[in-house]
């Protein structure tokens, strides 16, 4: 502490009394640490960015799901609206002969 580069003895001392390691040991640790706190800082990252990437990647595969179902959605309506335009008696008629069929085949 003089402007000698000599550690103060009593604060070897504290130091290795209390964390059980000397100051040059503590050195060498403290040169590890960054290194683990990178790979811990990675893992943390991995573990929470992942699963949102993993959401995004579904919710585009349900997005072009869902476009699929809403042309299919669109196409059965335009089918339906082009039966509405067919008179109402061509869909019925053939429907309720079937019926008609079904229903005198049960009697005999």
């Amino acid at each position: 502490m003089h402007g000698d580069s000599t550690i103060n003895p009593f604060l070897q001392r504290a130091v290795t009394e209390c964390s059980g390691t000397s100051l040059k040991e503590g050195a060498v640790g403290l040169q590890i640490y960054p290194i683990i706190y990178q790979l811990v800082l990675l893992i943390i990252i991995i573990i929470i960015i992942y699963p949102i990437i993993h959401q995004l990647v579904l919710l585009i595969i349900i997005g072009q799901i869902q476009r699929s179902l809403t042309i299919c959605v669109i196409s059965t309506a335009q089918i339906i609206t082009t039966l509405i335009r067919i008179p109402l008696p061509a869909i019925v008629l053939p429907f309720a002969a079937l019926h008609r069929a079904s229903f005198h085949s049960r009697e005999i």
